[in-house]
């Protein structure tokens, strides 16, 4: 099943995510357990938001990709072919 959402409003999920996660381990080293930390911390957010928000979108689920020596990471869908960005 594909999700149709437009393209600011998924920018706007995806910041929302990225800015509670910049908040909360701002200055951490990215190790695995860091690591493991964030993705428990993903899960509880967008648990918080699927109970709160209606629009499909916030039901998309979410996983992260690290780049730890950039030390960086990015929130993104579990499966890119059930989101269609318009």
């Amino acid at each position: 099943m594909t999700t149709e959402v437009d393209s600011n409003y998924w920018f706007r999920i995806i910041t929302h995510y990225q800015n509670m996660l910049t908040e909360k381990y701002m200055y951490t080293y990215m190790t695995p357990a860091t690591q493991h930390l964030m993705e428990e911390d993903i899960n509880h957010w967008v648990m918080i938001a699927r109970n709160r928000e209606t629009h499909p979108a916030w039901h998309i689920p979410l996983i992260l990709k690290f780049k730890p020596l950039e030390h960086s990471v990015f929130v993104e869908p579990a499966d890119p072919n059930s989101l269609k960005l318009l």
